[in-house]
Protein backbone atom coordinates (compact mmCIF):
# COMPACT_ATOMS: atom_id res chain seq x y z
CA UNK A 1 0.00 0.00 0.00
CA UNK A 2 1.15 3.45 -0.91
CA UNK A 3 -0.19 6.67 0.91
CA UNK A 4 -1.13 9.62 -1.03
CA UNK A 5 0.07 13.17 -0.83
CA UNK A 6 -3.02 14.90 0.90
CA UNK A 7 -2.92 17.38 -2.05
CA UNK A 8 -3.48 14.35 -3.89
CA UNK A 9 -6.14 12.29 -1.70
CA UNK A 10 -9.24 11.65 -3.21
CA UNK A 11 -12.20 13.55 -0.95
CA UNK A 12 -15.49 11.53 0.19
CA UNK A 13 -17.21 12.58 -3.03
CA UNK A 14 -15.32 10.97 -5.32
CA UNK A 15 -12.12 10.83 -7.04
CA UNK A 16 -11.61 14.49 -7.25
CA UNK A 17 -8.83 16.68 -5.79
CA UNK A 18 -8.82 18.65 -3.02
CA UNK A 19 -8.08 22.39 -3.72
CA UNK A 20 -5.02 23.62 -2.51
CA UNK A 21 -2.41 26.04 -3.62
CA UNK A 22 1.05 25.34 -5.59
CA UNK A 23 4.00 27.00 -4.66
CA UNK A 24 3.78 28.77 -8.01
CA UNK A 25 0.55 30.21 -7.37
CA UNK A 26 1.76 31.44 -4.05
CA UNK A 27 4.93 33.10 -5.30
CA UNK A 28 2.96 34.87 -7.94
CA UNK A 29 0.22 35.89 -5.49
CA UNK A 30 3.72 37.39 -3.24
CA UNK A 31 5.47 39.12 -6.44
CA UNK A 32 1.78 41.01 -7.43
CA UNK A 33 1.28 42.16 -4.14
CA UNK A 34 5.41 43.43 -3.76
CA UNK A 35 4.80 45.08 -7.09
CA UNK A 36 1.60 46.58 -5.63
CA UNK A 37 2.97 48.18 -2.77
CA UNK A 38 6.18 49.06 -4.55
CA UNK A 39 4.36 51.16 -6.29
CA UNK A 40 1.80 52.52 -3.81
CA UNK A 41 5.02 53.91 -2.12
CA UNK A 42 6.24 55.65 -5.32
CA UNK A 43 2.94 57.46 -5.71
CA UNK A 44 2.64 58.05 -2.37
CA UNK A 45 6.10 59.13 -1.40
CA UNK A 46 5.95 59.76 2.43
CA UNK A 47 8.79 62.12 2.17
CA UNK A 48 7.53 64.32 0.26
CA UNK A 49 3.94 64.47 1.90
CA UNK A 50 5.99 65.23 5.02
CA UNK A 51 7.58 68.57 3.04
CA UNK A 52 4.49 69.49 2.18
CA UNK A 53 2.53 69.27 5.27
CA UNK A 54 5.80 71.12 7.00
CA UNK A 55 5.13 74.16 4.23
CA UNK A 56 1.78 74.15 4.94
CA UNK A 57 2.31 74.39 8.47
CA UNK A 58 5.42 77.30 7.66
CA UNK A 59 3.26 79.19 5.43
CA UNK A 60 0.46 79.47 8.45
CA UNK A 61 2.99 80.29 10.71
CA UNK A 62 3.53 82.91 8.86
CA UNK A 63 -0.51 84.10 7.80
CA UNK A 64 -0.51 84.13 12.02
CA UNK A 65 2.64 86.36 12.00
CA UNK A 66 1.38 88.78 9.29
CA UNK A 67 -2.36 89.24 10.55
CA UNK A 68 -1.12 89.99 14.06
CA UNK A 69 1.16 92.74 12.55
CA UNK A 70 -1.46 93.80 10.70
CA UNK A 71 -3.72 94.36 12.87
CA UNK A 72 -0.91 96.10 14.99
CA UNK A 73 -0.41 98.63 12.57
CA UNK A 74 -4.82 99.50 12.56
CA UNK A 75 -4.42 99.58 16.06
CA UNK A 76 -1.11 101.25 16.71
CA UNK A 77 -0.72 103.18 13.32
CA UNK A 78 2.85 102.11 12.88
CA UNK A 79 4.10 98.31 13.22
CA UNK A 80 6.54 97.34 15.74
CA UNK A 81 9.94 98.07 15.84
CA UNK A 82 12.87 95.03 14.95
CA UNK A 83 14.78 94.07 18.10
CA UNK A 84 18.66 92.79 17.89
CA UNK A 85 18.07 89.06 18.15
CA UNK A 86 19.08 86.90 15.04
CA UNK A 87 15.25 86.83 13.89
CA UNK A 88 14.80 90.43 14.80
CA UNK A 89 11.27 89.23 16.26
CA UNK A 90 9.60 92.16 17.33
CA UNK A 91 8.49 91.38 21.00
CA UNK A 92 11.25 90.64 22.41
CA UNK A 93 12.42 94.35 20.76
CA UNK A 94 12.38 97.58 23.48
CA UNK A 95 10.57 100.67 22.88
CA UNK A 96 7.00 102.07 23.70
CA UNK A 97 5.57 100.51 19.88
CA UNK A 98 6.24 97.63 21.30
CA UNK A 99 5.42 96.87 24.58
CA UNK A 100 1.55 96.25 23.10
CA UNK A 101 2.98 93.64 20.21
CA UNK A 102 2.15 90.67 22.53
CA UNK A 103 -1.45 91.84 22.35
CA UNK A 104 -1.72 90.95 18.68
CA UNK A 105 0.89 88.25 18.53
CA UNK A 106 0.89 85.81 21.07
CA UNK A 107 3.95 84.27 20.26
CA UNK A 108 6.75 84.34 17.31
CA UNK A 109 7.68 81.57 15.79
CA UNK A 110 11.80 81.15 15.72
CA UNK A 111 12.39 80.41 12.18
CA UNK A 112 10.19 83.57 11.00
CA UNK A 113 12.66 86.70 9.72
CA UNK A 114 10.94 90.08 10.51
CA UNK A 115 12.26 93.18 8.65
CA UNK A 116 11.26 96.92 9.09
CA UNK A 117 12.54 99.13 6.57
CA UNK A 118 10.76 102.90 6.26
CA UNK A 119 7.25 102.13 7.47
CA UNK A 120 7.20 98.80 5.42
CA UNK A 121 7.55 95.70 6.85
CA UNK A 122 8.53 91.88 5.43
CA UNK A 123 8.91 88.50 6.77
CA UNK A 124 10.17 85.34 5.32
CA UNK A 125 10.42 81.42 6.61
CA UNK A 126 12.50 79.41 4.73
CA UNK A 127 10.82 76.29 2.34
CA UNK A 128 10.86 72.61 4.29
CA UNK A 129 10.96 71.53 0.68
CA UNK A 130 13.55 73.76 -0.91
CA UNK A 131 16.01 75.67 1.40
CA UNK A 132 17.08 78.08 -1.11
CA UNK A 133 13.46 79.13 -1.27
CA UNK A 134 11.04 81.35 0.81
CA UNK A 135 7.80 82.05 1.72
CA UNK A 136 8.28 85.88 2.19
CA UNK A 137 5.23 88.65 2.72
CA UNK A 138 5.76 92.27 2.24
CA UNK A 139 3.29 94.80 3.80
CA UNK A 140 3.29 96.62 0.01
CA UNK A 141 2.52 93.20 -1.80
CA UNK A 142 -0.44 92.12 0.80
CA UNK A 143 0.60 88.78 -0.18
CA UNK A 144 2.81 85.91 0.67
CA UNK A 145 4.61 84.99 -2.48
CA UNK A 146 7.75 82.05 -2.82
CA UNK A 147 11.15 84.18 -3.04
CA UNK A 148 14.48 82.76 -4.05
CA UNK A 149 15.98 85.81 -2.44
CA UNK A 150 14.91 87.40 0.45
CA UNK A 151 16.31 90.57 0.11
CA UNK A 152 15.03 91.46 -3.73
CA UNK A 153 11.54 91.71 -4.62
CA UNK A 154 11.93 90.29 -8.75
CA UNK A 155 13.06 87.28 -7.12
CA UNK A 156 9.47 86.38 -6.30
CA UNK A 157 6.98 84.06 -7.85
Amino acid sequence: LTRKKPAQQANKKGNHLSPAFTVVELLVVIVVLGLLSAVMIAVINPESQREFAEDSVRRQYLKDVVDGLETYYVAERSYPGASTAANRNPLDATGANNSTATIYIEEWPADVIYTLNGGVFSVHIVKASDSGIYFKYNSDWREIRECTDVTGVGTCL
